[in-house]
């Protein structure tokens, strides 16, 4: 999850060299990644049967970093008892194979339950509901040890750097019916002018030695437990779920919405622009029915699906720059949407939005592989790397192409064009604000 390049290079060196105590040196470093993990593993030359290879296997049973189609074969009888004493204690070991291996021996099934993933709902050792020692208030009030250890548990799973784990994580803190478990993992949080404010240990689920990590879930963990904090959790006033009608997401590294995110059932406005959600949008956010501007630029989005047509009070969707080739057709039965943002997607023909009948203001904006505006053959219009018009560009002031463009879609859809994108100018980085100015104006 480190993205320093001296690290990266290093570890990068070992596990391309010959000699295996190098793989091993690279293999105890919990920042070795998959990939070369991987590499390292599959090698055709791969010593088996040598004292080395075997401390090699045990040491890689033990990385979280191992990709899984190679823990479950370690777990197989031939392997010896430490490699499977590792697989106990990895946190990324499969469930199946973790309750597997608890059954061969009371070694292997006392490791096991000290694993922070391991949470079966049938064990027998089932964690009793946690209750608070003491009388006192706030930072009075003494922790169990049993609350400090199954907190511990759960923020093991959180700072996974796996949705699924995380998610596993959270249905623990659920089950276990304890209000201070919210408390204490949301002490510090906030949602600051409806953008989330994250307290010191979900930061560092992001940065890393003043480094974006690889796989950052800061915010995906923040939200899974502001969703499902239970009722009488004293937690932040602004994470009262029916309050929230606007929740700002922009660059909040997601590649998918936590479970349960409808239950933000008030929500009218939703950024998630600069994420990496795709490729189609999350089904929870059909479910929201008080939705009227839904934010959706800069994704790896492909499809529009037919879910869409569920928002029925929708006035605006701005889903510029993405991957869609293909808008639904029962996009039309979007009757409230005012303001459309289609542009730079992958479309072919100009899809047709000739049913929208309330449409005000459509943004359409899209380029070729020579970087030209949508449609547009005049030989020198270029833009620079940064989709910023050049000051030699011919888009800065309409040339005739993009007049009769403009004009030709008028025409055509019987709608009005926003003419500061379609006619004079291709500002990309301005689109945010043109869009929210869409949306106050009507």
């Amino acid at each position: 999850m480190n993205k320093d390049p001296q690290v990266t290079a290093d570890l990068t060196a070992l596990a391309e060299s010959e000699d295996i105590n190098d793989w091993i040196k690279a293999a105890k470093d919990p920042k070795c990644p998959s990939e070369l993990l991987d590499k390292m593993i599959t090698n055709e030359d791969f010593p088996w049967g040598e004292p080395e290879a075997d401390e090699f296997i045990i040491i890689v049973a033990r990385n979280p970093n191992t990709p899984e189609e190679h823990l479950t074969p370690l777990g197989e009888e031939d392997f010896d008892s430490e490699v499977h004493l590792s697989l106990a204690s990895n946190p990324s070991c499969p469930t199946d194979l973790l309750k597997d291996l608890a059954s061969r021996s009371a070694l292997l099934k006392e490791t096991v339950l000290k694993n922070p993933s391991y949470t079966p709902k049938d064990k027998a050792m089932k964690v009793n509901r946690l209750r608070i020692k003491g009388s006192g208030t706030g930072l009075e009030q003494k922790l169990s040890a049993e609350l400090t250890e199954n907190i511990d548990k759960i923020k093991q799973l959180l700072t996974l750097p796996d949705y699924d784990k995380i998610d596993a994580g959270i249905e623990l803190a659920i089950s276990l019916e304890e209000p201070k478990i919210f408390e204490i993992l949301l002490n510090g949080c906030s949602l600051e002018s409806s953008r989330p404010k994250l307290n010191e240990w979900m930061k560092r689920l992001i940065i890393s030695s003043g480094e974006i990590i690889n796989e950052p879930t800061g915010y995906y963990v923040f939200l899974s437990l502001i969703i499902n904090a239970p009722g009488d959790a004293k937690i932040h006033q602004s994470f009262k779920l029916d309050d929230i009608k606007c929740l700002n997401l922009t660059k909040c590294y997601l590649s998918a919405l936590p479970k349960n995110f409808s239950k933000l059932k008030n929500l009218e406005k939703l950024y998630l622009e600069y994420n990496n959600l795709g490729p189609s949008i999350p089904n929870e956010i059909f479910k929201l029915n008080n939705l009227i501007g839904l934010y959706l630029g800069h994704n790896v989005i492909e499809t529009i699906p037919d879910e869409i047509s569920a928002l029925k009070n929708l006035q605006l969707l701005a889903f510029g720059f993405n991957l869609v080739n293909k808008l639904s057709e029962k996009l039309s039965q979007l009757k409230s949407l005012k303001h459309l943002d289609i542009s730079n997607n992958n479309f072919g023909p100009f899809p047709d939005v000739s049913q929208l009948k309330s449409l005000i203001n459509l943004c359409c904006f899209a380029y070729d592989d020579d970087a030209k505006p949508f449609g547009c053959t005049c030989s020198d219009c270029k833009l620079s790397d940064n989709h910023k018009c050049n000051e030699e560009c011919a888009c800065c002031s309409p040339c005739d192409d993009q007049v009769e463009i403009a004009e030709e879609i008028k025409k055509r859809f019987e709608i009005s064009i926003l003419s500061e994108f379609v006619i004079e100018g291709v500002q990309c980085n301005e689109q945010l604000q043109t869009c929210d100015n869409w949306f106050n104006s009507n």
